[in-house]
């Protein structure tokens, strides 16, 4: 690839990012400049810009949010169902999901699994019921 062509990919990707955090500056001055003060957990946070939910989620707060257990979720991490750099992110040894992709996650399932159902096999004679 060519270094211009990468050089402005990369200054284009700095130019987004500066002016994020220009707009997330704006949003905290209004709200510290309106006589309230966020308590130091909700500013710590991090939330997306476009619905207020939160972007990253421990396995506790994942399994509250859908029908798994966290030993479920930390079982499908260890199998690899869940894959890290799209799924969840590991810093210092903290798994952090990711709650967009593991929503796309979610509904994906639910489709292909409503697309193909098994047969269901008779425990005692193995044969389909």
């Amino acid at each position: 690839m060519d270094v211009a062509i990468r050089f402005a990919d990369v200054l284009r990707k700095l130019q987004a990012a500066r002016l994020a955090e220009a707009e997330a500056l704006g949003d905290l001055a209004a709200v510290l400049s309106s006589g309230g003060s966020a308590p130091l957990p909700l500013l710590a946070a991090a939330t997306s810009q476009m619905n207020g939910e939160p972007c990253y989620l421990s396995a506790k707060q994942l399994a509250e949010r859908i029908p798994y257990t966290e030993a479920s979720i930390r079982n499908m991490v260890s199998s690899g169902e869940l894959v890290e750099g799209r799924h969840y992110f590991k810093r210092r040894r903290k798994i952090m999901f990711s709650w967009q992709a593991m929503r796309d996650w979610v509904e994906q399932q639910s489709v292909a699994e409503t697309a193909a159902l098994p047969l269901v096999r008779n425990r005692r004679n193995g044969h389909p019921e």
